[in-house]
């Protein structure tokens, strides 16, 4: 006869192996689902606060963009905030200038958060910080700058039309028309400009003024002259390829580029002629044809290209150097065209298709980096987050 093991189940063990499962999941049970509790609270946190960095983020670089106006950089930073679903009613929102960065801009977002199981008994806290920098002015450009400047009207004695944000949207002249000169008496803004402007003898009128010429004479590869009219073209069209830097110095252009100038800008602005200035976005529409970076420059003294000519020099009746002018810096305008011009010539009735006149728009930005230690004429880099 064979030999073999025999496990008998009894009712009885049976009946005690259910009962310490059961015993088993009693016990562990609300354990597993407090587990589980928690797993669900936490993810829920981190998806929520990855909404609040994104969110301070953005309203961090929007606001810096606007800087060092604090109100328009507040309420730039609350509305991006708000749309993103994170309204101040419902939200702690902060906004402050970077106590730690020069021209940064802080934006904090807190809210409570209950928990999604014990929702009742327990409730998160969650705080998020982000802070951006605006870039500083920019010391150079690199194949934006135009083959006109405007000589610097903050060192004048009128400071209506000073390069400060308290001007955006004011009329400046930047190239004078016939003879490529720039307004008499250091001013850009008033218009009309009479045939006498303010000046000492001989007559500093617009016609026979050559030291007050815009046009530059920007070289240009592939061309036989320096600064001729097909280079003027070029450049106007698609920027100067060249790097700028402030302390340059540009040779200036004698002679008459009447043509070049209305006929160039009519085709640079072609495809833009129904935009209305009112519906400008500097944040959004800095790219378009009509935004030009145009150089702002000093005259230098007679024989020299090293020394500035002054407001005091220039009513002195000292003379400047007529062949060159030196790089102050830079500062963006938004191209009118002919239409939009109005009446601008000497007589204040004619209309002068050769002129070019633009609105002043500060805080346009240009996509590029920038060294610090530049005077800001309006012209700034991207917001950057550096926390």
């Amino acid at each position: 006869m064979g030999s073999g093991v025999y496990i008998l189940h009894s009712p009885t063990i049976m009946k005690q192996q259910r009962g310490a499962v059961l015993t088993w999941v009693i016990v562990t049970l609300p354990f597993m689902l407090l587990c589980l509790a928690v797993v669900v609270d936490l993810a829920h946190l981190e998806i929520v606060k990855g909404r609040m960095q994104s969110t301070a983020d953005a309203a961090a670089l929007a606001g810096a963009q606007y800087l060092p106006d604090e109100y328009t950089a507040r309420a730039k930073a609350l509305t991006l905030c708000n749309d993103n679903g994170f309204s101040p009613t419902k939200n702690t929102i902060t906004t402050e200038l970077s106590q730690q960065y020069t021209n940064g801009y802080e934006v904090g977002i807190a809210r409570d958060i209950p928990g999604l199981i014990y929702g009742k008994w327990f409730t998160f806290h969650p705080r998020v910080v982000a802070t951006a920098i605006k870039g500083p002015p920019p010391c150079s450009l690199v194949g934006h700058l135009m083959p006109f400047a405007i000589i610097n009207p903050n060192i004048n004695y009128d400071s209506r039309d000073n390069l400060d944000p308290d001007n955006w949207g004011k009329r400046y002249i930047l190239l004078f028309g016939e003879e490529n000169l720039l307004i008499q008496d250091w001013a850009n803004g008033d218009l009309p400009v009479g045939d006498d402007a303010p000046g000492i003898d001989p007559d500093y009128s617009k016609n026979n003024s050559e030291g007050w010429r815009a046009a530059l004479r920007l070289d240009l590869s592939g061309f036989n002259e320096l600064g001729g009219s097909d280079a003027f073209v070029y450049n106007f069209l698609n920027g100067w390829p060249g790097e700028a830097t402030v302390g340059d110095i540009l040779p200036v252009l004698t002679g008459n580029k009447a043509g070049p100038v209305g006929n160039t800008r009519d085709t640079r602005l072609q495809d833009e002629e129904d935009f209305s200035f009112s519906n400008f976005d500097p944040n959004r529409d800095y790219a378009m044809a009509r935004v030009v970076h145009v150089p702002i420059v000093s005259l230098l003294h007679e024989g020299s290209t090293t020394e500035r000519y002054t407001i005091e020099d220039y009513y002195a009746g000292a003379d400047w150097e007529h062949t060159y002018v030196i790089i102050d810096g830079f500062a963006p305008f938004y191209l009118l065209t002919f239409n939009e011009m109005g009446d601008v010539d000497g007589d204040g009735v004619a209309k002068d298709k050769d002129w070019l006149v633009g609105y002043y728009i500060p805080g346009t930005k240009i996509p590029m980096y920038s060294e610090t230690g530049c005077e800001d004429y309006g012209v700034v880099t991207w917001a950057r987050l550096v926390e």
